[in-house]
C-alpha cells in the first residue's frame, strides 16, 4: 500500500511539472518550413482578409495564441487523462459576434470531436487580449460545435480573486470543474474544488 502511494504522489509531482517545462512552443513561427509555398500564401491571405477591428488572427494550426505579431501565453490541453495532458493544436478566428457591438469574440478551433479541454492563459495574455477589445474566448471542435467558453472579464475575476502573481498561469476547464494554477516553477496547485449540490 505504501508503494502505490508513493508511485501515486510521484506521478502527480512529474505531471505537475512535465508540461510546463515540455512545451513545444509555437512552430507556425516559421510555416514555410512543413507547408509549400502556394499554402502560405494562401494562408498568409487568409490572415490578411480575417483582420477584424485592426485585430488579426492566425488561420494555421498553433500551439499557443497568436494575435498581431505575437503570440500569447495562452494554450490549450485535453485533460480527460489529468496525469499525462495532451496539449492541442488550434486554428484561431477573430470575430464581431453581432452586428453593432464593439467587442470581439476569439474562436479558437480544435482537431478533434469530443475532447475535455482545459485553457491556460496568464494576466499578459488577459492584458492583451483586452487592449485588442476581445471580449469572449469560445473553443469548438472539429465540426465547430462550442465545447467551452469564457469571459474575459469573468478570466480576470477569477484570476484575481485567486491573487494569483505575476507569471502565473491560471487553468480553467469548464464551469464546473475545479481550478488550478501553475507557478513560475512549473507547481500546479488546485485553487477550488468541485461542488456537486446534495
Amino acid at each position: 500500500m505504501k508503494r502505490m502511494l508513493a508511485l501515486a504522489v510521484f506521478c502527480l509531482a512529474l505531471a505537475a511539472f512535465a508540461p510546463v517545462g515540455a512545451e513545444p512552443g509555437d512552430p507556425p513561427g516559421r510555416p514555410w518550413k512543413y507547408m509549400s509555398q502556394e499554402q502560405v500564401r494562401r494562408l498568409e491571405k487568409l490572415r490578411e482578409e480575417q483582420i477584424v477591428g485592426g485585430v488579426r488572427g492566425s488561420p494555421y494550426w498553433l500551439w499557443q495564441a497568436y494575435l498581431g505579431s505575437g503570440s500569447l501565453s495562452l494554450r490549450l490541453y485535453e485533460v480527460s487523462d489529468p496525469i499525462f495532458p495532451t496539449q492541442l493544436l488550434f486554428k484561431e478566428r477573430v470575430t464581431y459576434p453581432e452586428r453593432g457591438v464593439d467587442r470581439k469574440a476569439m474562436f479558437l478551433e480544435i482537431q478533434r470531436e469530443n475532447a475535455q479541454v482545459e485553457i491556460r492563459l496568464d494576466a499578459q495574455a488577459l492584458d492583451l487580449l483586452e487592449q485588442a477589445g476581445i471580449a469572449t474566448i469560445t473553443v469548438k471542435n472539429s465540426t465547430g460545435d462550442a465545447l467551452c467558453a469564457y469571459s474575459c472579464e469573468d478570466l480576470r475575476a477569477v484570476y484575481d480573486f485567486f491573487a494569483l502573481k505575476e507569471g502565473e498561469t491560471l487553468c480553467v476547464q469548464g464551469e464546473q470543474a475545479p481550478v488550478y494554477a501553475y507557478s513560475e516553477d512549473g507547481v500546479r496547485r488546485v485553487l477550488s474544488v468541485d461542488y456537486k449540490a446534495p
